[in-house]
């Protein structure tokens, strides 16, 4: 009896610490409602004509303003208009204040991402208008992070009854999920009417919906998110990302790509994130046998780590195997003999 006793004690304590944990936990994102005024909405898209009337001459200087993008096999594409060139040149106060937006939106979640970052050093690394077309696909964008961003916000540009669908969803796997989690069936209102959160095992998930134009979301980088299909009309978004690295409109890239030393500062300042750990590995060896024997150990523990912080995360198991069958495990064994 005493025996069965202390067992449900034991597992009453970790169940509430569990749930005081989940309460603690910052929210994945932040609405920002009015973010833009429709003045300044009106100013994006007159900068989105604009951009759109230079991609040929862009293009002829060998800089490419338009690209369609997609995350994997079976998610959608959508267009991708850069507008980096135009927002610096013509509208730098409306390009600052999307900075302060985002650093608010930081403060008011609790992310504690820009503790010790000196003032400025937060970049621009993309500014784009992307664009959802509806009806030519019933998937939605699979899911994907965005690297080494610190933080990610969109901005909507579309007026309101112009789509339907689109909504936006962020997950985050914890400490592991062991199936995928069912529809939410019990609904918490987390800061917004239309901000839907319900933990499934320990996976938690938000689904913002019906943004109003000129409403603005912004989430960390790393957090796992994705577009629900778009079932009619065309839903556009301003998308800026914020980092540690090069400025977008300074660089000569649209978009940089991940580095390890930029993956490594997102680590530092969020060392629970299992993706960062997961992206760093495939940074420090894009393919298997890596360049040489030291990248080859630090990947591998950096897929441990991934792997240990969510170990139901398919896809920190996954590359961890793939690492390994592909001659990762060799090539790091050598580095720990000294070979």
């Amino acid at each position: 009896m005493q025996k069965w006793l202390r067992a449900q004690l034991s597992a009453a304590l970790a169940l509430s610490l569990w749930f005081l944990k989940a309460l603690a936990a910052p929210p994945l994102a932040v609405r920002l409602s009015g973010a833009l005024s429709e003045e300044q909405r009106q100013q994006v898209l007159s900068l989105v004509a604009s951009a759109r009337a230079d991609v040929e001459a862009f293009a002829l200087r060998g800089e490419g303003l338009v690209v369609n993008r997609s995350f994997g096999p079976g998610g959608t594409s959508h267009e991708t208009l850069f507008l980096h060139r135009h927002l610096e040149r013509r509208a730098p106060a409306l390009r600052r204040q999307l900075l302060d937006l985002a650093l608010g939106a930081e403060r008011a979640a609790g992310w504690n991402l820009t503790r010790g970052v000196r003032e400025g050093a937060l970049r621009a690394r993309c500014i784009e208008l992307l664009t959802y077309q509806g009806g030519r696909h019933v998937n939605p964008v699979r899911w994907h992070g965005d690297g080494a961003t610190l933080m990610t916000m969109v901005v909507m540009m579309s007026p309101p009854g112009s789509f339907e669908g689109g909504a936006v969803e962020l997950r985050d796997y914890g400490n592991g999920l062991q199936e995928e989690p069912a529809e939410w069936d019990e609904v918490i209102r987390v800061g917004c009417s239309s901000c839907a959160t319900r933990p499934a095992g320990s996976v938690r998930q938000e689904r913002h919906l019906e943004l109003a134009p000129g409403d603005a979301l912004a989430w960390r980088g790393w957090t796992l998110h994705r577009a629900a299909p778009v079932l009619k009309g065309q839903r556009q978004v301003l998308a800026i990302e914020w980092w540690l690295g090069p400025d977008c409109t300074s660089s000569g890239l649209p978009r940089a790509p991940d580095t390890p030393k930029e993956l490594h500062r997102a680590v530092y300042l969020d060392p629970g994130a299992s993706q960062l750990r997961r992206w760093l590995g495939g940074s420090l060896c894009e393919q298997p046998p890596c360049v040489d024997a030291r990248s080859a150990l630090r990947a591998l523990a950096a897929y441990q780590e991934a792997v240990a912080l969510a170990p139901g995360d398919p896809m920190a198991t996954s590359a961890l195997q793939s690492f390994l069958e592909n001659g990762g495990a060799q090539a790091a064994a050598e580095a720990s003999f000294g070979k």
